[in-house]
């Protein structure tokens, strides 16, 4: 389930018919919450309790994993003359520290691509992600607009991967395994991470 608001002076009959605004602003923000369908292992059975059956042992207590996510855009700006607009904008989706419990804290972005709103490169999706960004929009009359602008996007969770603009986890581009452990070192049962 996602719960959300927005909050913005872009809308109405005059933004409508072109007439510029010189504050602009839009505040969004996103809540996840629910269950994912999935079923693991007890993240709090630390002793990792097992009951026979005909399969073999098998961990004796189940749970079942639920979102707990969030996501906010904030974007304001100022047009000055109706000829340029000096812009700033920040992004937060949640991202998973630990893949390993009962909850998904990552994003689940709601649209299939994010194209155009993180860069026209499409390298980066709504989720997991810290983006903010400048920018200077030109209006050029009957030959529409042009817009410059910088993003700086970093990671919201190290732990968790970095996602495509259409939510596929790009394979090899987290910091951790699945269960947490630092690529590089061992875990507390003697295993090395790797990153293949």
């Amino acid at each position: 389930h996602t719960f959300g608001g927005r909050i913005t002076n872009r809308m109405g009959p005059e933004r409508k018919a072109g007439w510029i605004v010189p504050f602009d602003f839009s505040i969004e923000y996103a809540w996840q919450t629910g269950p994912t369908g999935r079923t693991i292992d007890a993240s709090w059975d630390w002793l990792g309790t097992t009951i026979p059956s005909p399969e073999g042992n098998v961990r004796a207590y189940r749970e079942k994993v639920h979102y707990d996510s969030y996501g906010f855009a904030a974007d304001a700006g100022w047009t000055f003359f109706s000829l340029v607009r000096v812009g700033a904008e920040y992004n937060q989706a949640s991202g998973d520290s630990n893949r390993s419990d009962g909850v998904s804290s990552t994003f689940n972005s709601l649209f299939p691509t994010g194209h155009a709103f993180y860069g026209q490169a499409d390298l980066v999706g709504f989720q997991n992600i810290k983006a903010a960004s400048s920018s200077l929009t030109f209006f050029l009359g009957k030959f529409g607009k042009l817009k410059l602008g910088y993003w700086d996007v970093q990671k919201d969770k190290l732990e968790d991967g970095w996602y495509d603009a259409s939510g596929v986890l790009r394979a090899g581009e987290s910091t951790e395994s699945y269960y947490n452990t630092r690529y590089g070192t061992q875990d507390a049962a003697g295993y090395r991470a790797s990153a293949f």
